[in-house]
């Protein structure tokens, strides 16, 4: 058996981002506790369990890495969808790009060896994305089917006439 491949931080960096992670639990409980429809505060919950599992020991192009990123890409995407026409839309808008905006920053640090100015990056984006979900779960959501949502009028007809 071979050895086991090297975290890409050294530990203190990478429990942080651990700890990080679990923002988006926090969010993700703010949105049931509200009220939001489940595809909502999914997309946090979703988050929060790839994030935990792959910062518990971060190695690059790991299986968990691609299943983090991959989760996160995806839930990111359908969370700006779901976020059209809701009631705090535009404050959403401006925390996930300004949260986003921390990633590029985060990777110049990291590729330069600057590890404290990485993780503080990385964890700003934790910290401002997630603030930006508990501001959108404070307010109101349409009806993913409703006439001013994104939802082809088909894929609406078959949630309404299916049993689930």
């Amino acid at each position: 058996m071979g050895g086991e491949a090297a975290a890409c931080l050294p530990y203190p960096y990478y429990h942080f981002l651990w700890g990080a992670s679990w923002m988006s639990f926090v969010s993700a409980v703010y949105g049931y506790a509200t009220g939001k429809p489940p595809d909502v505060y999914t997309a946090p919950g979703a988050i929060f369990f790839t994030s935990i599992l792959y910062w518990f020991y971060p190695v690059h192009y790991s299986w968990q890495y691609y299943l983090d990123i991959s989760t996160v890409h995806i839930m990111a995407l359908y969370s700006l969808f779901r976020a059209y026409n809701a009631e705090f839309m535009y404050a959403y808008y401006a925390f996930f790009c300004a949260g986003v905006g921390f990633f590029p920053l985060g990777l110049y640090y990291y590729n330069r060896g600057m590890y404290v100015e990485s993780t503080f990056a990385h964890m700003m984006l934790h910290l401002v994305a997630n603030i930006g979900n508990i501001v959108v779960f404070s307010g109101k959501y349409e009806d993913i089917c409703s006439p001013k949502s994104f939802m082809p009028s088909m894929i609406c007809k078959q949630f309404k006439n299916s049993s689930l």
